[in-house]
């Protein structure tokens, strides 16, 4: 049994560091078009356009931080290449449980953790960053099969357990932010 499968993962830190900028960045450039323009066309369209740039400027950042990362099961000991360099090998025997399972969307983004000394986590998004493909669902079920076929105990621990709580809140914090933008353009139209 020796198979491999390529797969894209995101750099978590450059990802949650990125949406804490943006999310400062935002509120500062908000705050002053709200304060030095008083038109609410131009505030309408100064804010449309600050999203959509701001937001830009974050998804390239997220994909261009993007590696790929080689998963290789051989008899004994699973193998895992970073850019094709080997990064760590794991002797069965030394990995005492993992863990897959899906991040946000349903078969677009979903994660893989291993604890063996310590926890590695791999947040596994489409090999084209923008665009899933359906070798993409190809290689889910591929690496599905061979950690079920792999001699490795599934188990989910604390670690999964709090990312399964932040789960919502990628749903909660868009509603939200759709909540918000209807409740600013009410206002812009109404109380302007």
């Amino acid at each position: 049994m020796n198979k491999k499968i390529q797969l894209r993962t995101i750099n978590s830190k450059v990802f949650f560091i990125g949406f804490i900028f943006v999310a400062m960045v935002f509120g500062i450039f908000s705050y002053l078009i709200s304060e030095y323009i008083h038109n609410t066309t131009y505030i309408t369209g100064a804010v449309i356009g600050l999203c959509y740039l701001v937001g830009g400027i974050y998804a390239i950042i997220v994909e261009k931080s993007t590696k790929l990362i080689t998963f290789e099961f051989t008899e004994n000991s699973l193998n895992i290449y970073k850019e094709d360099k080997q990064k760590l090998s794991f002797p069965y025997s030394n990995i005492k449980n993992y863990n897959l399972y899906y991040v946000s969307f349903k078969k677009r983004e979903y994660l893989i953790r291993f604890q063996a000394d310590k926890n590695y986590f791999y947040w596994v998004c489409p090999k084209n960053f923008f665009k899933k493909q359906t070798t993409d669902d190809d290689d889910h079920i591929k690496i599905y099969k061979f950690l079920n076929l792999s001699p490795l105990y599934k188990k989910k621990i604390f670690w999964d357990k709090i990312i399964l709580l932040w789960k919502p809140l990628f749903w909660s914090l868009l509603i939200l932010s759709l909540l918000c933008l209807l409740t600013f353009f009410i206002w812009l139209i109404f109380f302007l």
